[in-house]
């Protein structure tokens, strides 16, 4: 144990800034992106009240193995740098570590199987692209839990042959399905063009937010495949911690686009037949009308039986007697001539 303890002190004083600042950054990159995460799935559940019970169930899953992820996270440094503080085995033993290999999968499995639902739907059912995924997926979370139960008795960084292929295997399926679903959304949006500016402009929307998602974690699974070398564990432990994270973040920034789409969408709708109306010049017609008011008086005397109607008709009009019900003032009303303008606008021509 002594000699053990020798070797990990030898080894971690030669290079302390490459061994240690690792580990430290592990936990703030973590706990900002599990606050960044937390922000986001509080947003999704107050939005999320229409969607589909298996999203809501992957959702759902992938957060609870975050926080479970987190947690042991926190566990394992508070042993490094708390409880066994001056011990230099334990920065080289793996039997911590190697339970990342584990959790880690837990929550990028589900994200990842949201994306592929979406490629699987972007591109009518296409069962070929689920197969090709579901191979890919499943290639990289055996290898990565199987390489968790090879390494965990560990007590050097040195793995064997078997675990060290399984560490390559695992990231590279990862980014093998990351671009089988990227190029399979990307493609499938880009054939639902319609021809109309508003669907296009949306859809080309969504292609940018796929891109936007999916960029990141390819990036971080290239970065452990790259940097794995088991005489530097630190680095791509680091990348592999957060990575599940990554995806997850991803996968809620894409959930939640859709009421900020939805808002800007509904913005140019109105904007764009604004504009369309506005920029057709308005044809003004304007109508002259002449009205005349004749004044007569008003009078509730019938024409006498027996005398000549075309006197009694003159009288009527010139005089205005009394009935049974009383008087009936006069109504004079004032001869006027108007003349009214009004603008009429031409209906728009339909498109």
């Amino acid at each position: 144990m002594a000699s053990l303890e020798e070797s990990a002190k030898a080894l971690i004083e030669s290079n302390l800034e490459r061994t240690l600042s690792p580990l430290l950054l592990t936990l703030g990159f973590d706990s900002y992106l599990m606050g960044m995460i937390g922000n986001q799935f509080f947003h999704y559940v107050t939005t999320a009240e229409r969607e589909a019970r298996h999203i809501t169930i992957l959702v759902y899953f992938a957060m609870v193995m975050a926080v479970v992820t987190t947690g042991f996270t926190w566990a394992w440094e508070l042993h490094i740098f708390a409880f066994n503080y001056g011990k230099y085995a334990q920065f080289i033993s793996q039997q911590w570590t190697a339970w990342h290999s584990v959790l880690c999968p837990t929550t990028k499995i589900a994200v990842q199987i949201f994306y592929a639902e979406r490629a699987w739907r972007v591109n009518n059912r296409n069962n070929w692209i689920l197969l090709a995924l579901g191979v890919c997926l499943t290639t990289s979370s055996v290898c990565s839990i199987t390489f968790a139960f090879l390494t965990y008795k560990l007590v050097t960084p040195a793995v064997g042959t078997a675990a060290d292929i399984l560490h390559r295997i695992w990231p590279s399926a990862c980014i093998v399905a990351d671009l089988i679903t990227t190029t399979s959304i990307l493609w499938g949006l880009y054939q639902s063009r319609t021809g109309w500016k508003l669907t296009d402009k949306l859809i080309y929307r969504l292609m940018r937010v796929s891109v936007e998602a999916q960029i990141p974690p390819t990036i971080a699974a290239s970065v452990v495949l790259m940097t794995w070398s088991p005489s530097l564990l630190c680095v791509p432990t680091l990348v592999g911690i957060i990575l599940p994270k990554i995806y997850l973040t991803g996968c809620l920034s894409v959930l939640n686009s859709r009421d900020i789409i939805k808002q800007n969408s509904s913005t140019y709708h109105s904007s764009f037949f604004s504009e369309e109306r506005s920029s057709k010049p308005q044809q003004r017609v304007t109508v002259s009308t002449n009205t005349y008011v004749e004044s007569c008086y008003h009078t509730t005397d019938l024409p006498p039986v027996g005398l000549n109607r075309a006197l009694a008709a003159k009288e009527s009009c010139l005089f205005a007697g009394e009935s049974d019900f009383g008087s009936n003032p006069t109504l004079p009303v004032t001869l006027s001539k108007e003349d009214l303008e009004i603008e009429i606008e031409k209906p728009r021509e339909q498109v």
